[in-house]
Protein backbone atom coordinates (compact mmCIF):
# COMPACT_ATOMS: atom_id res chain seq x y z
CA UNK A 1 0.00 0.00 0.00
CA UNK A 2 2.83 2.45 0.87
CA UNK A 3 4.54 1.74 -2.46
CA UNK A 4 1.33 2.45 -4.39
CA UNK A 5 0.84 5.74 -2.51
CA UNK A 6 4.42 6.75 -3.22
CA UNK A 7 4.05 5.98 -6.92
CA UNK A 8 0.80 7.98 -7.09
CA UNK A 9 2.46 10.87 -5.22
CA UNK A 10 5.48 10.78 -7.55
CA UNK A 11 3.25 10.72 -10.64
CA UNK A 12 1.31 13.74 -9.31
CA UNK A 13 4.54 15.58 -8.54
CA UNK A 14 5.97 14.84 -11.98
CA UNK A 15 2.75 16.03 -13.61
CA UNK A 16 2.83 19.26 -11.63
CA UNK A 17 6.44 19.99 -12.61
CA UNK A 18 6.19 19.05 -16.28
CA UNK A 19 2.98 20.99 -16.98
CA UNK A 20 4.99 24.24 -17.22
CA UNK A 21 7.43 22.70 -19.70
CA UNK A 22 5.29 20.78 -22.13
CA UNK A 23 7.10 18.56 -24.59
CA UNK A 24 5.81 20.55 -27.56
CA UNK A 25 7.19 23.89 -26.41
CA UNK A 26 10.13 23.26 -24.09
CA UNK A 27 12.55 21.03 -26.02
CA UNK A 28 13.65 22.77 -29.18
CA UNK A 29 11.66 25.95 -28.50
CA UNK A 30 12.96 28.88 -30.54
CA UNK A 31 14.08 30.64 -27.35
CA UNK A 32 16.25 27.81 -25.96
CA UNK A 33 19.94 28.56 -26.00
CA UNK A 34 22.22 31.47 -25.13
CA UNK A 35 21.36 35.06 -26.00
CA UNK A 36 23.26 38.36 -25.99
CA UNK A 37 20.79 41.11 -25.14
CA UNK A 38 20.33 44.81 -24.57
CA UNK A 39 18.09 45.74 -21.64
CA UNK A 40 17.22 49.43 -21.87
CA UNK A 41 20.51 49.97 -23.72
CA UNK A 42 22.84 48.03 -21.41
CA UNK A 43 24.35 44.63 -22.22
CA UNK A 44 22.80 41.56 -20.61
CA UNK A 45 22.81 37.82 -21.22
CA UNK A 46 19.93 35.36 -21.18
CA UNK A 47 19.89 31.57 -21.29
CA UNK A 48 17.10 28.98 -21.58
CA UNK A 49 17.96 25.29 -21.29
CA UNK A 50 16.43 21.90 -20.62
CA UNK A 51 17.94 20.12 -17.62
CA UNK A 52 17.51 16.55 -16.38
CA UNK A 53 15.91 16.34 -12.95
CA UNK A 54 15.03 13.57 -10.52
CA UNK A 55 11.69 13.97 -8.75
CA UNK A 56 11.65 11.51 -5.95
CA UNK A 57 12.21 10.77 -2.36
CA UNK A 58 13.61 7.95 -0.31
CA UNK A 59 13.13 4.68 -2.20
CA UNK A 60 11.58 6.32 -5.27
CA UNK A 61 12.98 7.95 -8.35
CA UNK A 62 11.18 9.53 -11.28
CA UNK A 63 13.38 11.12 -13.93
CA UNK A 64 12.19 14.06 -15.96
CA UNK A 65 13.19 17.27 -17.69
CA UNK A 66 12.64 20.86 -16.74
CA UNK A 67 12.99 24.16 -18.60
CA UNK A 68 15.21 26.65 -16.78
CA UNK A 69 15.87 30.25 -17.68
CA UNK A 70 18.27 32.78 -16.26
CA UNK A 71 19.39 36.36 -16.88
CA UNK A 72 22.65 38.14 -16.15
CA UNK A 73 22.49 41.92 -15.85
CA UNK A 74 25.83 43.74 -15.58
CA UNK A 75 27.87 42.68 -12.55
CA UNK A 76 25.03 41.07 -10.59
CA UNK A 77 24.32 37.39 -10.03
CA UNK A 78 22.30 35.31 -12.48
CA UNK A 79 18.56 35.77 -11.86
CA UNK A 80 16.01 32.99 -12.40
CA UNK A 81 13.50 33.33 -15.24
CA UNK A 82 10.26 31.34 -15.34
CA UNK A 83 8.41 30.76 -18.61
CA UNK A 84 4.71 31.57 -18.28
CA UNK A 85 3.78 30.97 -21.91
CA UNK A 86 5.13 30.60 -25.42
CA UNK A 87 4.09 30.21 -29.03
CA UNK A 88 6.00 29.68 -32.26
CA UNK A 89 6.91 33.39 -32.19
CA UNK A 90 6.44 34.73 -28.63
CA UNK A 91 7.73 34.10 -25.13
CA UNK A 92 6.26 35.44 -21.91
CA UNK A 93 8.16 34.92 -18.69
CA UNK A 94 8.62 36.18 -15.18
CA UNK A 95 11.85 37.55 -13.70
CA UNK A 96 12.89 36.39 -10.21
CA UNK A 97 11.67 39.75 -8.87
CA UNK A 98 8.11 38.88 -10.04
CA UNK A 99 7.94 41.26 -13.01
CA UNK A 100 6.57 40.07 -16.36
CA UNK A 101 8.70 40.15 -19.49
CA UNK A 102 7.86 39.56 -23.17
CA UNK A 103 9.79 38.67 -26.33
CA UNK A 104 8.67 38.30 -29.95
CA UNK A 105 10.84 36.35 -32.36
CA UNK A 106 12.22 38.50 -35.17
CA UNK A 107 13.92 37.59 -38.40
CA UNK A 108 16.94 35.33 -38.16
CA UNK A 109 18.25 34.89 -34.63
CA UNK A 110 16.74 38.01 -33.07
CA UNK A 111 13.95 38.75 -30.63
CA UNK A 112 12.53 42.03 -29.32
CA UNK A 113 10.19 42.91 -26.52
CA UNK A 114 10.20 44.47 -23.12
CA UNK A 115 10.93 43.99 -19.46
CA UNK A 116 8.89 45.57 -16.69
CA UNK A 117 10.05 47.13 -13.48
CA UNK A 118 7.96 49.16 -11.05
CA UNK A 119 5.11 49.23 -13.56
CA UNK A 120 7.23 50.64 -16.41
CA UNK A 121 8.26 48.89 -19.62
CA UNK A 122 11.86 48.91 -20.85
CA UNK A 123 13.11 47.75 -24.28
CA UNK A 124 14.64 44.28 -24.36
CA UNK A 125 16.37 43.20 -27.59
CA UNK A 126 18.27 39.95 -28.05
CA UNK A 127 20.40 38.08 -30.56
CA UNK A 128 20.91 34.33 -30.26
CA UNK A 129 24.54 33.31 -29.88
CA UNK A 130 25.86 30.46 -32.00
Amino acid sequence: MKLVLRLVACAALLSAFTTGAEAGTAPGGWYTGKWSCQLDGRPTRMEWRIVNVDYGGPGTSVAGAELRGRLWDRNGPWATLTRTGSTASTLTFRHADGNRWFLRRGGGNTASGYSTWQGNRYPFDCRKRS
